[in-house]
């Protein structure tokens, strides 16, 4: 359920991110994408950045058929209104035909939360240990760590959330009964909230406890196994699960697919946990590629993939990385930052040495597509870094923070000129751009905007002139940021 108060814009640049202009049909009946085509039969995974319909990876999918047709899976259960989405939402996206107005067809969109879990009146279920400096919190026997772009989204709007610390504190006032968390895997076993919705209300029947994983080490005469998160060899941040006597094994169940766990925690430490049930996570990404691993592509008839998450194991000679569980291989890629700018040197084509691509390495953000081959391995057609790495060189790109009131708009570059201390910076909206909404007067925008309305004079961030905003974004070279969130403030003084 979509919070009115945590808004979503959305920004679409040309057929490539890396130029200006709407997105299109090709006429191989593939539609644009960032930096490439989105062909029948694709696997996209991502959050969702916007609506109208839906915005993933930066292509508009249109999803008023897959709603129609049962298609539109939350949480295993089909569901008829796209109300049941929410910014932030981690979804599988199984493309359809191009449309001519230049959206894609979502054959199929399918959304598990990662972590879910309703307190029992003892505080359990509820984020435990949350540490503000950090930014991370425990549930579940896992580590959830939140950024500037994390969603906070309140199940019934009775109140806002903004940060961990609003969490903390509605937690402190029992005003919560429980969290849902959705994110992207790192290589420690955390998990980078992309959203985390706040429930006010208890859930039907006895409290849950339900997790998301891979199965390990299954074992079906004794009724045990390990869930792990995707892609993680590590056992320190594996559940042990025992199944209740009451549940039942789904058919399929084997090492490598992925399921859905419901029980209870019996102790976070040892991470024990007794399942009453378990279902296979059907139409979730690991799913997908366990399926295509093991040769058989289902009813979608493409190996093409596009996915954002967080790189580990990377490794600049081999011109290689994982994301989410799959490695990549980059080596002919074409490379680009946020908001489109290639390599240093603007080429289509892989470099040499750690200064390429900006800001890749170990725990950056990226976006990849591309084709898996025979082994299991994307091969890389398009890496663009969204958020650079903790360390990348003197060559990374850098996040940086701009504030003050916007004092322009340029439709054409897709840019906003915002007024600081030290002069006026352009900012530019793209597709993944999140805007949040922290003002107390209202001027008329409207809740979602998209590509087709974001800079039209009478309804999109034109009425913000003169509003203060916050920008948090990137910058890599240029004296353009690119910016990743947007928050808008009251009038200037």
């Amino acid at each position: 359920m979509r919070n009115s108060t945590q808004l979503a814009l959305t920004f679409l640049a040309a057929a490539g991110l890396a130029a200006c202009g709407d997105s299109g049909s090709l006429s191989d009946g593939s539609a644009a994408s960032g930096g490439g085509t989105v062909a029948a039969g694709q696997v996209s995974t991502g959050p969702i950045t916007a609506f109208g319909s839906i915005f993933v990876n930066g292509v508009q999918y249109d999803i008023d058929q897959a709603l129609a047709s049962g298609q539109v899976i939350v949480n295993g259960r089909p569901v008829a209104s796209q109300d049941e989405l929410g910014e932030g939402m981690k979804v599988t996206v199984v493309a359809g035909a191009s449309l001519p107005n230049g959206q894609v067809q979502a054959q199929r969109v399918v959304y598990w939360s990662d972590l879910a879990a309703w307190d029992d009146g003892s505080g359990t279920g509820l984020p435990a240990n949350i540490d503000l400096a950090a930014s991370t919190f425990e549930l579940l026997g896992r580590t959830v760590r939140v950024d500037d772009l994390t969603v906070f989204a309140v199940e019934d709007g009775a109140f806002q959330v903004t940060d961990l610390a609003g969490l903390q504190q509605a937690i402190q006032n029992k005003q919560v009964t429980g969290v849902e968390v959705s994110g992207l895997p790192d290589a420690s076993g955390r998990i980078l909230a992309t959203r985390i919705e706040i429930k006010t209300t208890a859930p039907q029947g006895v409290a849950r406890h339900t997790v998301r994983g891979i199965v390990r080490n299954w074992d079906a005469a004794a009724g045990t196994f390990d869930l792990a998160p995707a892609g993680l060899a590590n056992a320190q941040a594996f559940l042990h699960v025992s199944l209740d006597p009451v549940a039942i094994a789904p058919q399929g169940m084997a090492d490598g697919v992925a399921v859905e766990v419901e029980g209870r925690l019996d102790d976070a430490v040892s991470r024990r946990f007794t399942a009453t049930e378990v279902e296979l996570a059907e139409g979730s990404f690991e799913q997908e590629l366990h399926r295509r691993r093991a040769g058989d592509e289902g009813d979608h008839g493409s190996g093409e993939v596009e996915l954002t998450g967080l790189v580990s194991g990377f490794d600049a000679g081999a011109r290689t990385f994982v994301v989410q569980g799959v490695t990549v291989h980059y080596a002919n890629a074409r490379t680009e930052s946020e908001g489109g700018h290639g390599d240093e040197h603007g080429d289509d084509h892989a470099g040499s040495g750690a200064s390429f691509p900006t800001g890749l390495g170990d725990g950056a953000l990226v976006e990849v597509e591309g084709r898996l081959d025979a082994g299991g391995v994307l091969v890389a057609r398009k890496v663009e870094v969204k958020r650079p790495a903790a360390s990348g060189g003197a060559q990374a790109m850098v996040t940086v923070e701009v504030e003050g009131p916007i004092v322009g708009v340029d439709a054409s570059a897709r840019t906003v000129r915002v007024r600081t201390a030290s002069g006026e910076v352009a900012v530019k909206l793209t597709a993944t751009t999140l805007f949040r909404d922290r003002r107390a007067t209202s001027v008329g925008v409207p809740a979602s905007l998209n590509v087709n309305t974001a800079f039209d004079t009478a309804s999109g961030v034109a009425l913000l002139v003169n509003h203060r905003v916050e920008v948090y974004g990137t910058r890599d070279g240029t004296a353009e940021v690119t910016a990743l969130r947007l928050e808008a403030k009251d009038p200037a003084g």
